[in-house]
Order: C-alpha cells, then sequence, then structure tokens
C-alpha cells in the first residue's frame, strides 16, 4: 500500500520501459519463490509483500508510456486495451489456474506461471528496444524527450 502513495510521486522521473520490466520480473519472481516460501506464513507474506510492493511501479509507468505516447482516440484505444486485456487476462487465469492447479498441483503451476512471466518481461523488454531502435515506426506517437522539450521552450527565448 505504501508504493501506491509513493509511485504517483515519483514515477514520472524515472524510465517507463525498465520499471515496467523490473515490476514483471519481480512479480515473476515473486511466483517461483512462493513454492519454496510454504508453508510458511512470514515467507508467504514477505513475498507477496514484495510482489504486491512492485506492481504499482510497473502499472503506473505503463499507464504514464500510455499518457505520454497518444492522444486521443489512440489513446482511449490503448486504454481501453490495456483493460480488456487485464481483466481477460485475470479471468482466464482464475479459469485456467484452477484446473491446471487441480491436475499439476501448485507448487509447479506457481513455477510455470513465475516463469512465464519472466518471459514475457523479457519479451516485452526486447520489443521496446527494437521499437525504439526503428527510426520510424508506424503508429507510435513518441513525446519529445524533457531535454528536446527545453531546448525548444529556450529557442525562442
Amino acid at each position: 500500500m505504501a508504493a501506491s502513495l509513493v509511485v504517483p510521486l515519483v514515477v514520472h522521473r524515472l524510465p517507463r520501459v525498465p520499471l515496467m520490466v523490473f515490476s514483471w520480473v519481480v512479480l515473476g519472481i515473486a511466483f517461483v519463490l512462493l513454492p519454496s516460501v510454504a508453508p510458511d506464513l512470514t515467507g508467504i507474506c514477505v513475498t507477496a509483500a514484495v510482489a504486491g510492493a512492485a506492481m504499482p511501479w510497473g502499472i503506473a509507468a505503463l499507464d504514464t508510456l500510455i499518457s505520454e505516447q497518444t492522444s486521443g482516440a489512440e489513446r482511449r484505444a490503448a486504454f481501453g486495451a490495456q483493460t480488456v486485456l487485464h481483466s481477460g487476462g485475470a479471468s482466464l487465469g482464475l479459469l485456467a489456474g484452477g484446473a491446471l492447479i487441480g491436475w499439476a498441483g501448485v507448487g509447479p503451476v506457481l513455477i510455470a506461471t513465475g516463469l512465464t512471466q519472466v518471459l514475457a518481461a523479457a519479451g516485452g523488454a526486447l520489443w521496446a528496444w527494437r521499437v525504439r531502435r526503428t527510426p520510424t515506426s508506424p503508429g507510435v506517437n513518441r513525446a519529445p524527450s524533457r531535454a528536446a522539450r527545453s531546448r525548444t521552450s529556450t529557442i525562442g527565448a
């Protein structure tokens, strides 16, 4: 909860994509670690707390990135897609997760879920890196950097 109070105050000063990747990797590692700390309640609480503290950073970084790089209908579509994918993923995860846990057991499913989360973060980082290297990526509306904004704001002064 404390992270949720701090994040809005500092997220605009931090690099968005690395922050998202870090948050998603921490969550994935927490899932991988859960079977090894169970059934110790303290271990479960600490692992869950670390994962819970990491998530607001990734969510805020994604929201900030969407706000900075889109506008109008494109922004509405991006936030709509984010909401639908998150809600759909959570619903599908609950449905499929229960069946998978019943079939394979809690530990293996948590480990597989965590590894999938880490791989998704790595894939997202790779994709973001490739998009940034492409000088004219269609559909990407990059906001000027803070340095570029300050240079243009002092040119006419």
